[in-house]
């Protein structure tokens, strides 16, 4: 009907608006979408962008950080060295009696160096605080320098250096009066057997070989062999206490390279003692090895490289490469070492160590500290370097672990072989040096270069990563921080005068009088030129005269020292303490 078609017409045309209408809508969606999609990924682009400019101001600020501590670092540096080098000058003109600021102003008004005296930099005060701050500092340094300099030029100009000219004019006068008083009398003499003109030719002649004579050293060089010949005979003295061995793996033993009249006093004893299996067994509760010991006499090779490679071949000899440890023993002059330093050892490994050592001098250790410590350097570094040459023939899984040790003039041998304290932890499983001599150059690198706050009679070097300087086992876990595998220990006692000696004591007070006291040096000890010089030169004769832990006096330390420097599988602190009435220093 026309009715039902007007309604179907009528359905059909709302139908085709309602369908543009959504396909309309769903492009309306798309385009949404796509704008959505487009802010979030600009979002998260912006997002990365901030991020990464976070991250590069934190880097920025981290290395402006480091900056101003490096310059924190120079200019305190700086400013250290300018107070010590003014300190000096302030006090010499302050004790002549002259007015420094009067002198100096009087050097800056007639001023005529090269481009004009230094004068203070000019700098703003804007900007960040820090750098002003920096600037200012660097203009007191420039001031400082600048009065040095003008300190320089009032030394030249006043007569402080005539009392020394007049004294070294008089000392030549007295020396060529002298010289000219010989060749007289000796002219003298030969005219009563020679012709005038023979007897003062030959007079002329004698008088000058005398003194190149003098002067080359020749006189030096036989008072030294007078003083070897003299400690000599007491090189070849058999103490009670010792025998030549029955053993093989002792040198002076059966089928040893060297004899037992080789090895010397100190050799000797050596070789005799030590504890043997039934102790090591009884100790340890369990069967012991025999320990080695190796040691080479002065007398027994042409010079001291050659003894050093006799030394390496006897352990060799002995089966050393084969034992868990070798120990290599930097003596004293005359051959000593300390005898707990070398027993410790043997009963930390139950016997499986092999020590070796060598004699370079018939000197006892104080003479020999004198006039002969370049024997000791030779020494202690051809020793290490022929023995470091055996054991890298191994095969690095069988190498056994390395160790080095001395004391006194032992340790400045023991030193000789390296430049550095890394590198001795880097050629060594473990080194330990007890009663450092004022020669000992890594150990005064290494104090020189302590750690802020330190104190000079027991540093902090480096925050102990390597390295810790003891007076007593409780200084081991000094400072509190992580410690490398291969470790090093200076033993000293502040109250020990081979260590604190040197001829600066003269004239220059040291750190370890400005500082707080070391524990066993009283407080009431000042320095005072030349008197403390004379003070501590005195001590040193009786330094080992005293009791255990203290002056030259090591023992109970070590054992600790070594625990510490090696942790030894299966060994305790309980077993330390049983241990220690075990050890003694000699015999």
């Amino acid at each position: 009907t026309r009715q039902q078609l007007a309604e179907a017409q009528a359905q059909v045309s709302g139908a085709l608006p309602r369908a543009a209408r959504a396909e309309e809508m769903s492009a309306a969606l798309d385009v949404l979408s796509g704008e959505l999609k487009s802010a979030a990924a600009e979002r998260t682009a912006a997002t990365l962008r901030a991020d990464q400019a976070v991250r590069t101001a934190e880097a920025m600020a981290a290395e402006r950080d480091a900056m101003i501590a490096r310059n924190e670092e120079i200019f305190a540096q700086l400013e250290e060295a300018v107070e010590a080098s003014v300190k000096p000058l302030d006090e010499m003109f302050q004790n002549v009696g002259v007015d420094g600021d009067k002198l100096l102003e009087t050097v800056r008004q007639g001023y005529e160096g090269t481009g004009g005296p230094l004068t203070p930099m000019g700098y703003s005060s804007r900007g960040n605080a820090a750098i002003s701050e920096s600037e200012a500092r660097a203009n007191e340094v420039v001031v400082s320098l600048g009065k040095i300099n003008n300190y320089r030029i009032a030394v030249s100009k006043l007569p402080l250096a005539m009392p020394v000219y007049v004294l070294v004019f008089v000392l030549l006068m007295v020396i060529g009066q002298a010289w000219a008083s010989l060749v007289t009398w000796l002219v003298r003499q030969l005219r009563k057997i020679a012709p005038p003109r023979v007897a003062a030719v030959a007079g002329l002649l004698v008088v000058a070989l005398v003194t190149v004579f003098i002067l080359n050293g020749v006189v030096a060089k036989y008072s030294m062999k007078a003083l070897n010949s003299t400690f000599a005979s007491a090189n070849d003295e058999v103490r009670p206490n010792t025998a030549p061995p029955t053993s093989g793996l002792r040198s002076g033993g059966p089928g040893s390279l060297v004899t037992w009249e080789s090895l010397g006093r100190e050799g000797r004893v050596i070789v005799s003692n030590g504890p043997d299996i039934a102790k090591l067994s009884e100790f340890n509760q369990q069967p012991a090895m025999e320990p080695i010991r190796a040691f080479v006499g002065l007398g027994s090779g042409d010079n001291l490289r050659a003894n050093a490679q006799l030394a390496a071949d006897e352990l060799v000899r002995a089966g050393g490469l084969k034992r868990k440890v070798i120990a290599i023993g930097s003596t004293t002059g005359s051959g000593w070492l300390n005898k707990a330093t070398i027993d410790s050892l043997e009963y930390m490994y139950n016997g499986d160590v092999a020590t070796v050592a060598m004699q370079y001098s018939y000197l006892p250790s104080w003479i020999s500290f004198i006039v002969d410590k370049e024997r000791a350097r030779q020494a202690g570094a051809s020793l290490f370097e022929a023995v470091d040459a055996k054991v890298r023939e191994l095969p690095e899984a069988e190498r056994p672990k390395l160790l080095v040790f001395g004391e006194s003039l032992g340790s400045f041998g023991a030193e000789a072989a390296f430049g550095t304290v890394p590198t001795v932890t880097a050629r060594t499983d473990g080194a330990l040096l007890s009663g450092p001599t004022f020669s000992n150059t890594l150990w005064n690198d290494a104090t020189a270069g302590r750690d802020k706050g330190s104190p000079q009679w027991l540093p902090i070097y480096n925050n102990g990563r390597q390295v810790r300087f003891i007076a007593d086992e409780k200084d081991l876990d000094r400072p509190d921080a992580p410690w490398d595998y291969s470790r090093m220990v200076y033993l000293q006692h502040a109250s020990d005068p081979i260590a604190w000696w040197s001829p600066q004591l003269i004239l220059r007070e040291p750190d370890w009088l400005k500082e707080q006291r070391g524990r066993d040096v009283i407080s009431a000890t000042h320095w005072i030129p030349f008197v403390t010089f004379l003070q501590v030169s005195a001590d040193m004769a009786v330094s080992v005269n005293v009791p255990d832990g203290h002056g030259h006096n090591y023992q109970s330390a070590i054992p600790y020292a070594w625990a510490r420097i090696l942790q030894p599988p299966g060994w305790t602190d309980e077993k330390t303490q049983q241990l220690e009435p075990r050890l003694h220093r000699d015999g």
